[in-house]
């Protein structure tokens, strides 16, 4: 949708007049005339179509059937820099979540209050304060209901209204989701970023998407207000922030009305009713075959992601007999597969390009430009997010094994127990990176410690997961990187992840391993930590484990628990996600957790101690954040993600619809019902994607009965046809999926035909009664457990059932259960787990202390 400042052509809930039908909300009856002549006669000169940039306008692109997800913001007419680092004009774009009618929101509502606006908190801004909501310094509020007021309410979708004093109780600068400074670096005037539209359930106090018996809306809106400094900045607070939500400014803003999918909704009527569980892979896909399933092939579903391995568990144990997995179950577990999706694992990234010079300061020949042409060149390109970075099995390998520079934070000693591992090195700076990447050879890594270090990654052991090992594994230069040996400038595993085994690099062994334990032998290592244990690959017990090598020293006696701070660990350090759906929200946000020291001196603990953090939302052109998440979410979110090339460089591929597809044709052969696998040796010269998986619906066969695999066989039926035409409307292929290839279209149709055509095998004598499973088709509703993620997102989602009233079955969200720590075994390894909060993030935070 693309909606323009003079409102011609807008559809009818975009239009903001710019005349006196416009009344202006809380003034006593003042409108559009009413604001200061050469306020308006600014903004006309510089936004409307006779303007020198032909009239201001933004498009964007998805604003129906929305989730928690990026969309992205094209802007024209947008006048650029007024200078190198102030903006004259931008926009402030922020989500409203509309207006109230008897202490709810006005499903009816024409236009958003803006007391019910998420902004005032962004990150571009020096600290949290309501000034940023000032709206005393525009004579129109002086006369209306808000005179004594000094900032603009916040008004939740519960009714709740906060003053100055309240407001940080309900906005904060780590979950916002507003852009402070939208501005354009262009001379014509374009401008593109993505906006993150927020749901319920991440802004309660928007309540975007319906949800049973609790104020919410289906509808929200995104609004944009053009800031033109020179007139604006009179009516902000002192430091000359001045507030789009300012009676004069929020006369000239933009708005969208956005339609959001039901957080939660019934299906009644429903001839079958069915609950399914699985992999994370399939999660995000449910959230449109779901609500499809319900209204176009009246079939009432529910989704559980569960683990890979726990889906495949209950599987082979009965105790579920529907699931949905990437890889087969034992070969004793008779079962029905049909092929439902394909996905890849994806490296996401949100790195801002910053050219040698923009930013430092530094000369044309310092930085090694050719030329003054070829530096303005790429200083032009300064602040836009890179999106064609490449990298190889052993770049993947050498971040996720802590090889790059190990974080240190002021208060921790973990520096002086392990010195070798504060190497400076980050990914920018590999030779290996940049020989692969010489279109960044100007590029300066951001100074942040932990910046481009290390992937951020999931607890949720998972087929995905496996599916990157399995790449690293199969790739020469990968496996031998992890077994101790070098690259080619000479930089090597660190020792703590090495398999010791030097395989690839005999002649050198010796050598090798005298420099490895040397530092094996630097590093003051906790108690109990098995100093002699190697590392193994494919790790068995945790998707991405993290080496306990080194950790702080604990102040104080645990006798004295009121002033006990106890160890902090590499996992505090670097705590993981739920799932890649986090892990992608994180790289869209560039907002990794990290841990920090927090003590009373500095106002943030009492009595000081360590926790886990998140990281407040970073800034365009500061933003620096890697991740490993799946194609899906990757497109959900808008993230740019990796290709993936060959040992040589030679050949490397992304992942699109059509290198999955080319994938999925090279997967080897399977029997009717059966999994097919992906080939060991990738194909880049065929422009195959090396990390795809397809994920399939399996159908446990044992006490299977003809009406569940009839009910099995209609939700299949729709998935792998109509659910596999790519789109945005209920029912559609997500983007980031691939549909199915005719080969997984004629497996998928054989196995629904085998469902429908499913008899029992004959029993002897009746069954003993079991307890109700999961998948089990039933009289009434079955429906899943619906668990709301907390602020930072870290929660595994569950997509719930369109029926909404029965008890809950197979519970909701399954944690992780299994740490990946060899060195201590499983005692100690568990033992070491709960001692470093591991479970922190994945579950409730242990600590539960967030910087906000």
């Amino acid at each position: 949708m693309t909606v323009h400042w003079n409102a011609d052509g807008n559809p009818g809930t975009s239009i903001v007049p710019r005349d006196a039908s416009q009344v202006l909300p809380f003034t006593g009856g003042k409108t559009y005339d009413d604001v200061r002549p050469q306020v308006n006669e600014a903004y006309a000169q510089t936004f409307n179509p006779e303007s020198p940039l032909g009239g201001l306008s933004m498009t964007v692109s998805q604003t129906t059937n929305l989730v928690n997800q990026a969309v992205t913001l094209d802007v024209t007419g947008l006048p650029g820099f007024d200078g190198v680092n102030a903006a004259g004009v931008y926009l402030q774009v922020f989500q409203c979540w509309g207006a109230p009618l008897d202490g709810k929101p006005d499903p009816a509502a024409t236009n958003p209050d803006p007391r019910t606006c998420q902004t005032g908190v962004g990150t571009d801004r020096p600290i949290d304060s309501p000034d940023y909501r000032t709206i005393n310094r525009d004579p129109l509020v002086k006369t209306g209901e808000l005179a004594d007021q000094q900032v603009m309410p916040f008004l939740t979708a519960a009714g709740v209204e906060a003053g100055a004093e309240e407001i940080d109780a309900h906005l904060n600068r780590a979950t916002t989701n507003e852009i402070p400074r939208l501005v354009s670096s262009n001379a014509d005037g374009t401008a593109s970023r993505t906006f993150e539209v927020q749901t319920g359930i991440e802004a309660p106090d928007l309540a975007c998407g319906l949800q049973p018996d609790a104020p919410s809306s289906q509808n929200c809106w995104l609004v944009a207000v053009p800031i033109i400094s020179s007139v604006a900045n009179r009516f902000g607070a002192s430091n000359g922030w001045p507030s789009g939500l300012t009676p004069s400014l929020w006369a000239q803003r933009m708005q969208v009305r956005l339609g959001f999918q039901d957080v939660a909704s019934g299906c009644e009527g429903g001839n079958s009713r069915i609950l399914a569980a699985g992999s994370e892979l399939a999660t995000y896909a449910m959230s449109s075959w779901v609500p499809g399933l319900c209204g176009q092939a009246k079939i009432a579903t529910g989704y559980t992601q569960l683990s890979d391995d726990q889906a495949r568990r209950q599987l082979e144990s009965g105790a579920n007999d529907f699931i949905f997995t990437s890889q087969a179950a034992s070969a004793s577990t008779a079962a029905i597969y049909t092929p439902s999706a394909v996905a890849g694992t994806v490296i996401g990234l949100t790195i801002d390009y910053r050219p040698c010079g923009f930013y430092d300061g530094e000369t044309v020949e310092h930085c090694g430009y050719p030329d003054r042409a070829t530096a303005e060149a790429e200083w032009a390109k300064a602040g836009q997010p890179i999106t064609d970075l490449r990298l190889n099995a052993r770049l993947v390998a050498k971040l996720l094994t802590q090889t790059y520079q190990v974080d240190s934070p002021p208060g921790t000693d973990i520096g002086q127990k392990a010195p070798w591992a504060i190497n400076g090195m980050k990914l920018e700076l590999d030779p290996e990176f940049l020989a692969l990447n010489p279109q960044l050879k100007y590029h300066v890594p951001y100074t942040r410690a932990s910046a481009l270090t290390r992937l951020e990654t999931e607890g949720l052991k998972s087929d995905a997961a496996a599916r990157l090992w399995a790449w690293i594994l199969g790739d020469a230069d990968g496996k031998s990187f992890l077994n101790g040996c070098p690259d080619a400038d000479g930089i090597t595993v660190n020792p703590w992840y090495s398999t010791r085994s030097y395989d690839g690099c005999q002649a050198d062994a010796a050598r090798l391993e005298v420099a490895a334990a040397a530092k094996r032998d630097a590093t003051v290592t906790p108690t109990g930590f098995a100093r002699d244990k190697a590392a193994s690959y494919p790790p068995s017990a945790s998707a991405y484990p993290q080496s306990l090598f080194a950790e702080s020293t604990p102040v104080g006696s645990p006798d004295s628990p009121e002033s006990y701070v106890g160890p902090a660990t590499m996992v505090d350090l670097y705590p993981s996600y739920a799932d890649q759906a986090a892990t992608a929200r994180v790289g869209f946000r560039s907002q990794p957790s990290r841990g920090s020291w927090c003590t009373n001196l500095d106002g943030g603990c009492f009595p000081s101690r360590w926790k886990p953090t998140v990281d407040l939302t970073a800034t365009q052109g500061t933003r620096t954040t890697i991740v490993v998440t799946d194609s899906a979410n990757a497109a959900r979110y808008q993230l740019p993600t990796a290709t993936l090339c060959d040992d040589a460089g030679t050949h490397c591929v992304g992942a699109t619809s059509q290198s999955l597809q080319k994938a999925v044709d090279a997967f080897g052969q399977a029997a009717p019902g059966a999994v097919r696998t992906a080939p060991a040796v990738p194909d880049y010269a065929g422009g195959a994607y090396p990390l795809t998986n397809v994920v399939y619906a399996a159908a446990g066969t044992a006490k299977l009965t003809t009406t569940q695999a009839a009910a099995y066989a209609g939700m299949l039926d729709f998935i792998t046809t109509t659910g596999q035409t790519p789109g945005q409307q209920t029912g559609q292929l997500k983007p980031g999926f691939a549909p199915l290839t005719a080969t997984l279209s004629a497996d998928a149709a054989a196995s629904v035909a085998a469902l429908r055509s499913f008899q029992p095998a004959a029993t002897t004598k009746p069954a003993a009664a079991t307890a109700a499973k999961p998948a089990a088709v039933t009289a009434g509703p079955v429906v899943p457990k619906t668990v709301a993620p907390p602020a930072a997102s870290v929660a595994a989602p569950t997509t719930p059932s369109p029926a909404s009233t029965a008890a809950p079955v197979a519970g909701g969200i399954t944690p992780i259960t299994e740490v990946g720590f060899p060195q201590f075994g499983l005692v100690g390894g568990l033992a070491a787990a709960l001692g470093a909060g591991l479970f922190a993030p994945v579950l409730a935070r242990r600590r539960k202390a967030l910087d906000e």
